[in-house]
């Protein structure tokens, strides 16, 4: 038996009056998914296990069946793998992100989309300016880096403080989100000193001149250790490989044991359990996010169509198509609300729902209350 599992980034959401009274899934054009919905089984899961853990990255390692509460650790051990910024065994690792900081206020968490030269620059004059025993800088991609602790002792100190996320920041006094415990001074001297070597520097002078946002200011968040979670193999019985270009996805990836999958086509030739994760990286306004999610919905749509297309064993083919939070477009923000999912194919019989779509899915009895076990049901039959 064939498993294809495809999450879907943050596709869930409300009805809009924009859509006459429609979901994007429900406006979007979706023959592939409609006809698997039809002819299997549609239920609802949520990805969440409490409020503070609504993020994508948290959903992203609840769906590929490991307990959010029990394994997650924040989004920057997640990615650092991706950078050779692993903080390894004892250390920890924090998202390093160039923001503009505008009188006192977060304006801008990517630094206008700083290209990765301009962002190199900047982190190499930092390298070169500050030096704090203990930490190491590390370059990402773009805004984005990483401050690694592999030091055992610091590590224990700084696990005891919190930094709030840019976007809980973003348009809001950034002072009153700066690093909060006893251990938080460490990193805001750090902060008041990039701050320094940022403001001055040429590439955001230019930056400037040319309307563009600076990148005037380090923003850590996402701190954690380096989690401790079984091998995918260990936790479902069964090897896989993943693909996406998302760097949360492919540190997970990384950390359990999925194998990188550089195309579709090629995977399902060499795995019998391929993760397609969809994720969002794009640049979007505002004006043009509930456009964008409609077209990743039909983009989604049609990755169905190519594995449909593309699969050339004679191995039955089992289908698990879900998105992994539920996203209020006009309220700009995540909920704990439940999410549709359907599974299709091999042994699969219909069920009276026949569409993928939010209220569809709403009448289902298929219904996973905390969505982590969706995986092994999927790939191994338990209930």
């Amino acid at each position: 038996m064939k498993h294809i599992f495809v999450i879907g980034d943050c596709l869930a959401d409300e009805p809009m009056k924009d859509l006459a009274g429609r979901t994007p899934l429900e406006a979007a054009r979706t023959p592939h998914l409609d006809r698997m919905a039809r002819e299997g089984q549609v239920g609802r899961a949520s990805f969440v296990h409490r409020a503070e853990m609504i993020s994508r990255d948290a959903a992203c390692l609840a769906t590929l069946g490991y307990n959010p509460a029990e394994f997650y650790t924040g989004i920057a051990p997640l990615e650092s793998v991706c950078y050779n910024a692993d903080p390894g065994d004892g250390g920890m690792v924090f998202r390093a992100d160039l923001v503009t900081l505008l009188d006192d206020a977060l304006v801008d968490q990517t630094a206008g989309w700083i290209s990765d030269g301009e962002a190199g620059t900047l982190v190499s004059a930092l390298l070169e300016k500050i030096d704090i025993p203990g930490m190491e800088f590390k370059k990402g991609s773009g805004y984005k880096n990483f401050l690694v602790i592999k030091d055992p002792a610091l590590t224990g100190e700084m696990r005891k403080v919190t930094c709030p996320s840019p976007s809980e920041a973003w348009g809001h006094k950034a002072s009153k989100h700066f690093p909060r415990g006893k251990k938080a001074k460490i990193l805001k001297e750090w902060m008041d000193a990039a701050k320094a070597v940022l403001e001055a520097h040429e590439v955001n002078r230019v930056r400037i001149d040319l309307g563009e946002n600076p990148g005037n200011f380090i923003w850590f968040w996402g701190e954690g250790a380096s989690p401790k979670m079984p091998s995918f193999q260990q936790l479902h019985g069964k090897p896989g490989m993943l693909h996406s270009e998302t760097d949360f996805a492919k540190g997970l990836a990384k950390l359990v044991g999925l194998s990188p999958a550089k195309d579709i086509p090629s995977a399902l030739n060499h795995s019998d359990l391929l993760v397609i994760h969809q994720g969002n990286a794009q640049r979007i306004s505002p004006a043009d996010e509930l456009k964008n999610k409609i077209k990743r919905i039909e983009e989604l749509d049609a990755v169905i169509g190519t594995v449909l297309k593309e699969n050339k064993s004679d191995e039955a083919l089992k289908i698990c198509v879900t998105t992994d939070l539920f996203e209020s477009t006009p309220k700009k923000k995540f909920t704990r609300d439940q999410v549709p999912f359907l599974i299709w194919g091999a042994g699969v019989a219909a069920d009276e729902v026949d569409s993928f779509s939010e209220k569809a899915a709403s009448q289902s009895r298929q219904i996973f209350e905390e969505g982590y076990p969706l995986m092994d049901f999927f790939v191994g039959g338990k209930k």
